[in-house]
Order: structure tokens, then sequence, then C-alpha cells
């Protein structure tokens, strides 16, 4: 017999038997116990001991997640007297329940980034905002709808300091401004593993894999050309991409707002009336246009959003591809030391400093 058998058999046992109206405590719900069936198996405990009431202890925030209609109490610490410190955890229906379980349950500054966080780009953020919790979040709407979300509800601000980090696409000094006022900054990249190309990076990544200065160099210039190829080439497809998620932004924000159908159909018409989309089209491919004519790599870099740009970044450098690069950059930011890679890396991304 398993000890996930075991285990079910004991507390079948003991719940089953247990006197009428009790208090039954569970510490680690979770122990041995297969996610596909937790939920399932304590349900049916639940509705079969409807008499007594369940108080669960654990760390597994899916469990957490799981019960919708359960009180939930985050415990921040315990002194004999008996003295808890604890607090209720309120859903908010802006965010979803998960999130909302882990920060709460955190209190590290927590830093919103769009996407997943996998590969070079954990690796990246980790590293530079060590002293955050990386939480991924979707795409830069849900970054800037969350950050305002915990800084602007007080049941929120027991929580650490709340920042968000979100890709340049275009945007505009006015713009970066104005979300630097709500704690969210911009890349200064389309894409965060596009600052393995900028060239102090590069050429860093290149004496780390022991080409000299003059080969690093030329493998430098090389890639300047080819960025600046890629772009040419790509051009309009990039700018219907762009298109594209200016128009899904603006319909995702439509949503939230409504209250009924009739009043989302009403905002979905004036929003289409609102979006001149050969206008966008227009004003991306005049600036990319601009930074390709420049050769302005640093502009490309910001404006274009291309994954075939790190591969071609990977093949000068030696290796075999994009997944190789990441690897080897994820294992030269995984060390404890200060490597001159994480400084050089720190001076690219939007510095937050916390107060």
């Amino acid at each position: 017999m398993s000890d996930g058998e075991r285990i079910m058999l004991y507390l079948l046992g003991s719940i089953l038997l247990a006197p009428d109206n009790s208090v039954i405590i569970i510490d680690e719900p979770e122990l041995h116990l297969h996610k596909a069936i937790l939920a399932r198996f304590w349900d049916t405990l639940e509705a079969e001991r409807s008499d007594c009431a369940f108080v669960y202890i654990t760390h597994d925030l899916d469990f957490v997640a799981a019960r919708p209609t359960a009180t939930k109490l985050a415990v921040y610490g315990y002194t004999p007297e008996p003295q808890w410190s604890l607090e209720e955890i309120v859903i908010d229906n802006d965010l979803p329940e998960r999130l909302v379980n882990e920060l709460v349950g955190s209190r590290q500054p927590v830093l919103f980034v769009e996407g997943r966080l996998n590969g070079v780009d954990a690796s990246i953020y980790r590293a530079v905002y060590k002293d955050f919790l990386v939480e991924p979040i979707g795409g830069c709407q849900a970054v800037i709808h969350a950050v305002s979300t915990f800084r602007n509800k007080e049941k929120f601000h027991r929580l650490g300091q709340i920042y968000g980090c979100i890709d340049a696409d275009a945007r505009d000094e006015q713009d970066i401004t104005s979300l630097d006022r709500i704690n969210v900054k911009v890349l200064p990249v389309a894409e965060i593993e596009n600052i393995l190309l900028v060239g102090p990076v590069f050429l860093e990544l290149a004496q780390a894999l022991h080409f000299n200065n003059n080969d690093a160099a030329e493998k430098y210039n090389q890639l300047q050309a080819i960025i600046i190829a890629m772009a040419q080439q790509g051009l309009e497809d990039a700018a219907v991409r762009y298109v594209s998620r200016r128009l899904d932004s603006a319909l995702k924000q439509l949503a939230p707002k409504s209250k009924s159908v009739e009043e989302m159909d009403e905002l979905f018409q004036r929003s289409i009336q609102s979006l001149n989309l050969q206008q966008i089209a227009d004003d991306y491919r005049t600036q990319l246009s601009g930074a390709i004519e420049a050769a302005d790599i640093a502009g490309i870099l910001s404006l274009y959003d291309n994954k075939g740009l790190l591969s071609e970044g990977a093949r000068l450098l030696g290796l075999k591809g994009r997944e190789e690069l990441s690897e080897f950059v994820s294992r030269l930011l995984s060390t404890s030391e200060e490597t001159r890679l994480l400084r050089i890396l720190r001076d690219h991304l939007p510095p937050i400093t916390l107060t």
C-alpha cells in the first residue's frame, strides 16, 4: 500500500468516526495525495460530515484556491500568550484568487511582468530584481491593472511595495513618464530577451565565451547588420503584430467597464470608431523605418519583436540556438557573485529603488 493510500484510509476513518459537530483540523491536507483527486477528496468528506467545521493548515496555494467558499486567513506570526498575527484574505474580483493568496502569503516587494516566467526571462528578472517576488501576469494591460489594483485598495496595503515592468512596444516619453508615476516601468526593448542583443551585453557574453576583443567587436558588427536587415525585411509583419496588440488591448479594456451587453456593445462601437488602424500602422512603420535608416540598433530593438533575432545572436556566438544561449546566460546569472554581466544588465534595465 502506498503512502497516499495509507493517508487516505487514515483520514477517512478519523473524519467519518469523529464525534458530531466536531472542529476537524487538518495540517497539510495535500500531503501524499495526488493533485488530481485532492479537491474532490476533501469536497466529498466535507459533504459527508456537513455537521463539522473543517480547518485546513496549508502552504499549497492551489488547494487554497480550490476552496472558493471558505474563509481564508493568512498567518503572519505567533508568540506564546497566546497571540496570533493573522488576517483574513479578502478576494478581489479584479484579480485571480491564486495570485492574491500568493502575494498576501509572501509580503515581499512584488514585480509584475508580462508573459510567462521561464528560461532566460526568469533568470534576468530574478537576478536584476533579486529583492522582488517576480510575478508573471499576462499582457501589458494586465500588469498595469494589477499594479493599480494592489496600490489603490486599502485591504492590500499590508503587502510590500508593488511595481510592474512592461515591454517598450513603441511607447513615447510621455506615456513612459505617465506609467512611471504609477510604479510601472517600461523596458528599453520590445521584449526582455532582446536585452541580450544590446551592444554592451552582447560584447560581455562574447567575452564570457572566450572571444577576444577584436573578434567580439566583429561579431557585434555582424549582429547589427543582421538586426537591420531582419527589421527591414520584417517591417510589414511587425506592423501587423503591433496593430493587432493595440486592437487586442483596446478590446480587453471594454469588459471590466461594462455592466450589460448593451453597454459593452456601445463601448465597442465607440472604441472601434476611435481606433484608426491604418494610422496606428503608419506611425509604427515611420518609427521603425527611421530607426532602420539611422542604423539605430537600440531603437530597432525597442520596436521590433522577432524571436529570430536571439537565434541569430546565438549563432554568431558559436552556440546552437536561442535555447543554448538562454541556458548559458542563466548559468552566468545563477552564481551568488556580482558578475560583470549582471552589472551591465542593471545599467540597461529600469532601476527600481525600494523605499
